[in-house]
């Protein structure tokens, strides 16, 4: 069921492709407005040329690229409409980019333009625009807003083409708010896991159902709308969400012959660069719905090989994860490992695109600055006609004026390329670092999982042989230790699961007010067994209203690890205690034990993945260090900091801190 929760992700990639859809070739019309812009002198036709580029470029560092430009252009010739437009096709390219930020504020900007000049029309298109990037960035509810607003709008003035088109987005929009919600996870629970039929878990979510009618209601509008206005773009869209709705609601034939008409429909109109994506999700569908692995193979197959011929490399790095995960569930490791490389690769190509693009606007302002001094001196040469005299001093003062200019610009520009450099050098180190927490990850699975699942394999077959021989002498150890192996493996892959989580962003950061006693409650109530197992007291002396800003899930996940560790390196019949202070106005969280210590040696590195040795406990029990990496990273999101005071033989007391209520209580008042 995870694994479905993380193709959901992946399947929103291609629901919002919407705008992406085009008549086929755009190559002429391309051509024809980039001649017109570069042979037309009055600017205000050139600034509408360079507006229409914008508008058909597909490519996303492309279109940010000429939407700045046109900003800039624009904003320089006083065109307001123009300008307008251009900030509306910016917040466009910056959403099809990812950065919402960038997005939401030049969209913004159109708006303010739009209202001061009530153009309706162009207000609910904005407002469409606009909806779509807040369902991009997860503000659900405010994308709901504007996107109902532009609907009443175009339903006023019977506009087909938009209400389609806002129907679609409302559409995309509900499917991925009801996955978000948690009567989802009950359905899903009882379709994948209490094998339920569709009808039959529907019927015992109600407010599930509810949404899902809504859903399927926005889908109906816009399939019906399009058809009407013959948008097939439209149509191919939202058949899209609706297929992507069958398969994690677990109907996976509706789901599959869905897909198989997209494909067809995508084949028959020519809208041949969405392919790979289709097919990627239809492989999702038979690894995740059916377990059909070498079909899932097949077709991801398919689907690389279209989006190298298309170099659509984004598309590449999600068809890599689907066969990383087919060819681990077949046992193939030697072709698991080639798409993580290939994937290592694309990571790398991502972020110099990134710097590329960066790059490029710098270098955009650099020509559009140089582009105003040559047009400038085009001036001065024809006001030559009307002095020699005048000519001289004129040239002399704006000669002096361009060279300085220059040198200024040189130098700003080289000490960009100095700061570039760094940041390049900078990223560089942190992609080395990711591929050594890569290789960690990995060095875990192969040699500490593996270990607890050899005594679970070795064991289990003697306990068998027992059994068949009628020898029930040792069973019952025998048992004892599986169960141990079991837990230390649950334990290690539960710590594995939670970092990986948090390394790739997929763990939610939701922080409210917590009472710190109560949260450590619950926390200990798991602990107390194994803290009885070996006689060690557990002692909470957090005082009752003691209260801290955090996020309750990520708190947790900061005492158990704490409170396990020093279990573990505490001999039978010692102590655990768990106390507060405040400290430069936060909350500073003890953990003490009066354990074995820790080696001068492991300090420094003690919260570091270098410092993952897997030290075992005073009753051997199995430790790799991952529980206080995950320590530092949860305590560090918070806002808040770990550190470790010990000698060996005497003990280990962690030290971290958390924002108090009052820090909240103080922003929540200087916002009203």
């Amino acid at each position: 069921m995870d694994s479905l929760k993380l193709s959901l992700v992946l399947l929103l990639i291609l629901i919002s492709k919407v705008e992406s859809y085009a008549q086929p070739s755009k190559d002429r019309l391309k051509d024809s407005l980039l001649h017109q812009y570069n042979s037309e002198q009055n600017s205000k036709k050139r600034a509408q040329y360079l507006l229409g580029l914008c508008e058909i470029e597909e490519n996303s560092s492309a279109a940010v690229s000429l939407a700045e430009k046109a900003i800039r252009f624009t904003d320089s010739l006083g065109l307001r409409d123009e300008n307008a437009k251009a900030n509306h096709l910016s917040g466009i390219a910056w959403k099809k980019w990812g950065d919402y930020n960038k997005s939401a504020a030049r969209l913004n900007t159109a708006l303010d333009y739009y209202e001061k000049r009530s153009m309706k029309r162009d207000i609910s298109i904005l407002k469409n625009d606009i909806g779509e990037t807040l369902r991009a960035s997860n503000n659900y509810n405010l994308a709901f807003s504007f996107l109902n607003s532009a609907l009443e709008y175009f339903t006023s003035t019977n506009d087909s083409l938009e209400i389609a088109k806002t129907y679609n987005r409302l559409a995309a929009t509900q499917y991925e708010f009801i996955t978000k919600n948690p009567e989802f996870e009950s359905f899903i629970t009882n379709v994948f896991v209490n094998k339920l039929s569709y009808n039959e878990a529907v019927s015992l979510v109600p407010d599930f159902k509810k949404s899902v009618d809504t859903l399927l209601n926005y889908i109906s509008q816009a399939k019906h709308y399009a058809v009407c206005c013959n948008s097939i773009s439209i149509i191919i869209s939202t058949d899209i969400i609706y297929a992507s709705h069958l398969r994690t609601t677990g109907q996976t034939d509706e789901a599959i012959i869905l897909f198989d008409k997209i494909i067809a429909d995508i084949n028959q109109f020519g809208y041949f660069t969405e392919l790979p994506l289709v097919l990627y999700n239809k492989s999702l569908v038979y690894i995740e719905n059916i377990n059909d692995t070498p079909k899932a193979i097949e077709l991801a197959l398919e689907a690389l090989q279209l989006s190298k011929k298309f170099d659509i490399r984004l598309y590449e790095y999600l068809i890599n994860t689907v066969l990383q995960r087919c060819y681990i569930t077949s046992g193939d490791y030697k072709n698991a490992i080639a798409f993580i490389k290939n994937n290592e690769e694309l990571s790398k190509h991502f972020v110099f695109e990134e710097l590329r693009l960066k790059l490029l606007l710098e270098q955009m302002d650099y020509q559009f600055a140089k582009r105003e001094t040559e047009l400038k001196n085009r001036s001065l040469r024809l006001a030559m006609l009307l002095g020699f005299f005048a000519f001289i001093l004129l040239f002399s003062f704006i000669a002096t004026i361009t060279v300085s200019r220059k040198n200024r610009k040189l130098k700003s520009l080289l000490d960009e390329l100095n700061t570039k450099n760094n940041i390049i050098s900078k990223q560089t180190d942190e992609l080395k670092d990711a591929v050594a927490s890569k290789d960690k990850f990995f060095s875990i699975i192969a040699h500490d999982l593996m270990g607890p699942f050899g005594a679970v394999k070795g064991l289990t077959e003697l306990l068998i042989d027992n059994i068949n021989d009628k020898n029930m002498k040792g069973v019952e150890e025998c048992a004892s230790v599986i169960l141990k192996s079991s837990q230390k493996s649950m334990e290690l892959i539960t710590n594995l699961l939670t970092w990986a989580r948090s390394q790739i962003g997929r763990m939610e950061f939701n922080p409210k007010i917590l009472n710190l006693n109560s949260t450590l409650k619950e926390s200990l109530m798991v602990l107390n067994e194994s803290a009885n197992n070996k006689n060690i007291e557990l002692i909470n002396n957090i005082k009752d209203d003691t209260t801290v800003f955090a996020d309750k899930d990520m708190l947790d996940i900061i005492f158990r690890n704490l409170v396990t560790n020093s279990i573990k390196f505490t001999n039978q019949g010692g102590e655990v205690v768990v106390w507060d202070s405040i400290r430069n106005n936060k909350v500073l969280i003890s953990v003490k034990d009066t354990g074995i210590g820790i080696p001068e040696v492991m300090l420094k590195e003690i919260f570091s993945l270098n410092s993952m040795t897997g030290r075992p406990g005073t009753n051997n029990e199995y430790s790799t260090g991952l529980g206080l990496i995950l320590c530092k990273e949860f305590v560090e999101k918070n806002g808040g900091e770990i550190f470790v005071e010990s000698t060996e033989g005497n003990g280990s007391t962690f030290h971290f801190t958390l924002p108090y209520k009052q820090i909240y209580e103080r922003i929540e008042r200087q916002k009203n």
